[in-house]
């Protein structure tokens, strides 16, 4: 499968080298040497997706803490900074923290840029097409089509622009931000009764979407570990 994988990426057929490294990633389910071996050479040739998931599956059975708890090495696969350059400009533009906005893509999409979701969304930033088409008439895009959501660098900069959009209107306050990014500005306000947030904590408990109050935790969690693991301040992490 691996094999496979390899010839698809040469040619340029990601969406299929991405089903043969999901069959070689279940081939190595129960071998954590394979599974290692495996997310090194993905992480090597720039697919991070199943770098992660086969790491994240070394984790798993180990005590404590799992991945919270495992080598540095290890936890820089499971959580991976691709698209480092991109990310760094985007934030940089629009006034995101990089290591925020990383986590956010590795929730949305798990850094596969082919992702995607059961509702449409598309691409490492999980935008919906008439989101996307409203942040590129914002943005003066005009050649702007759905299939573009798919390329890294303008999904990073839409999900970037977003982002910012979000913590503006939620008065800087992440967990509200974030309710807006996955479940709508609209709801993200009925959540706050329209008023600012004073107690963020109580506010996520309020969010009667249960997909999106875990996002916001997962996602807040994952920053965290992303601000602990780079250095953010180096051109490269």
């Amino acid at each position: 499968a691996i094999g496979r994988a390899l010839e698809l990426e040469t040619l340029g057929l990601r969406v299929e080298a991405m089903g043969e490294w999901s069959v070689a990633l279940a081939e190595r389910e129960n071998d954590p040497y394979a599974l290692y071996a495996l997310a090194r050479l993905a992480h090597e040739r720039g697919v991070p997706a199943i770098a992660l998931r086969a790491a994240s599956r070394i984790a798993r059975p180990a005590p404590g803490n799992g991945a919270a708890d495992a080598p540095t090495t290890l936890r820089r696969l499971i959580y991976p900074a691709p698209f480092i350059s991109l990310v760094r400009a985007r934030a940089d533009e629009y006034g995101v923290d990089p290591a925020l906005l990383m986590a956010l893509l590795r929730q949305e999409s798990a850094f596969d840029p082919a992702a995607t979701s059961w509702v449409g969304a598309r691409g490492l930033a999980q935008v919906m097409p008439a989101t996307g088409q409203g942040i590129a008439q914002a943005l003066g895009i005009a050649d702007f089509r759905e299939t573009d959501l798919y390329r890294p660098d303008l999904s990073i900069r839409f999900g970037s622009y977003y982002l910012s959009r979000q913590i503006a209107a939620m008065d800087q306050v992440l967990e509200g931000a974030l309710a807006a990014y996955n479940g709508g500005p609209g709801n993200a306000q009925r959540w706050s009764g329209g008023a600012p947030i004073t107690d963020p904590d109580l506010y996520v408990e309020r969010i009667d979407f249960e997909e999106t109050r875990n996002y916001v935790k997962l996602v807040l969690g994952q920053y965290a570990v992303y601000q602990r693991l780079y250095d953010w301040r180096q051109t490269t992490p």
